[in-house]
């Protein structure tokens, strides 16, 4: 949880002008990250523990999304089907997990 912002934040500090974002950064990269992190909040506040199929749902994620980046890079032919699948498949399925999970927890008890 540090890295992201105690390293560009120190980055942005040494560096001169500034850091230049990549307009695919704002498109694109921007939102999977906020997409993570509300992902992760049915898991924070349930007990702070990550169960097997949560860490591979996550995991999955990652490959994923690794894989449409090197896809984007290349300009592969296989990009389109690949964001078919992610946008049909892959997010329905994530976000009914996440709920589930949401869900099936109990309320984290108060320690007094």
């Amino acid at each position: 949880m540090f890295n992201l912002p105690g390293c560009l934040g120190v980055t942005g500090l040494i560096a001169a002008s500034g850091l230049p974002i990549a307009q695919s950064l704002l498109n694109f990269d921007l939102w999977v990250m906020l997409a993570t992190a509300f992902a992760c909040l049915p898991i924070c506040l349930s007990g702070r523990a990550i169960a097997r199929f949560e860490g591979a749902l996550f995991l999955g994620c990652y490959v994923a999304y690794a894989t449409y980046l090197i896809l984007a890079v290349q300009a592969h032919d296989a990009l389109p089907a690949m964001s078919m699948v992610l946008a049909g498949f892959g997010l329905p399925i994530t976000l009914v997990t996440l709920v589930v999970v949401a869900l099936r927890q109990p309320p984290p008890r108060s320690h007094r």
